[in-house]
């Protein structure tokens, strides 16, 4: 079986089941991955490896275990990727060892990993404010993107917006005379924010900062979040900033910060829930707001922010 074929059409089927492009993007990366290191193994041993590739799960398992190279949270991304693989191809035995090495590979998350504190926040914003760790190049159109680049830390940070929701935000969504800016998240849903003052006028003056020629008007159904093309020194006209640029963005804002690595998107979001949740605000309240299905993925939160409390 050709491997190069059969990886597009697993791309069709994931697109098939509704997966979002980032997801297929990464789940083809990690299928990659895998038949990447079965090449490198087979030239290593000199013993070839046969199609479907089962029987080597054990040793590529201790080889991600055990090279120091993947975290926990990256090993459980791996075996996910490679499990929904193996459904594809229809292989069970493969899905139930995958299945196994998942309940293995257990996540030890603390606080720590996923809230910042208020002087890291304040170090973030003094680091975006700055030129700090930046090439000449970058310092040289920095201010044409540094109040993109803060918005999209504040509206995470201060109003639990996803990365979703920040992609696919347009700019006839946002009402700047109402301060009301409508998301749309996961699976089409919908919610509304209202901001404060200092906020909507820096999504203003984000939206001011790109140059006239490519600045889309203000009730266009085009992002709001544009692509910027170092090359010519300007936005792209009418290019969104794709999730996978928004997550390097935030890797390469924290590292410029002097921040731990692991504070992602995903990290920052919950920093806010713990703010509500140390205010007072119910689960149930935030399930609606953030447009959960269910309170469980406030739970554990919930345990941490009464901890918070406590401090």
């Amino acid at each position: 079986m050709h491997f190069e074929n059969e990886i597009q059409k697993f791309k069709l089927y994931l697109l098939l089941e509704k997966k979002q492009p980032s997801t297929i993007k990464r789940y083809t990366y990690d299928v990659q991955l895998y038949k990447d290191w079965l090449k490198n193994d087979s030239e290593a041993t000199g013993v070839p490896h046969c199609w479907p590739y089962i029987n080597e799960l054990p040793s590529y398992y201790s080889y991600l275990r055990g090279s120091g190279s993947y975290s926990p949270n990256t090993i459980r991304r791996i075996l996910s990727a490679l499990r929904k693989w193996f459904q594809y191809i229809q292989q069970p035995d493969a899905v139930c060892i995958l299945e196994h090495y998942l309940k293995e590979t257990k996540v030890c998350r603390t606080l720590d990993d996923v809230y910042l504190a208020p002087n890291q926040i304040k170090q973030l914003f003094n680091s975006l404010a700055s030129n700090r760790g930046l090439t000449e190049k970058q310092k040289k159109y920095r201010h044409l993107i540094r109040d993109r680049n803060e918005v999209i830390f504040r509206l995470i940070l201060f109003y639990g917006v996803t990365i979703q929701e920040l992609t696919t935000l347009h700019l006839n969504r946002i009402h700047f005379a109402s301060k009301e800016v409508e998301l749309t998240g996961r699976k089409g849903k919908s919610r509304i924010l209202t901001l404060h003052a200092n906020d909507i006028k820096k999504m203003y003056a984000c939206y001011m900062t790109i140059p006239e020629p490519v600045r889309p008007n203000r009730y266009d159904a085009v992002p709001y979040f544009l692509a910027f093309n170092y090359q010519l020194g300007t936005y792209r006209e009418n290019k969104g900033l794709s999730e996978v640029a928004v997550q390097k963005m935030i890797r390469h804002e924290i590292k410029r910060a002097g921040l731990p690595k692991h504070f992602t998107a995903q990290a920052l979001r919950k920093t806010y829930i713990l703010h509500q949740l140390t205010k007072g605000k119910k689960k149930e309240t935030l399930r609606d707001e953030l447009a959960f299905e269910t309170t469980q993925p406030l739970d554990e939160l919930e345990k941490w922010a009464k901890g918070l409390k406590s401090l």
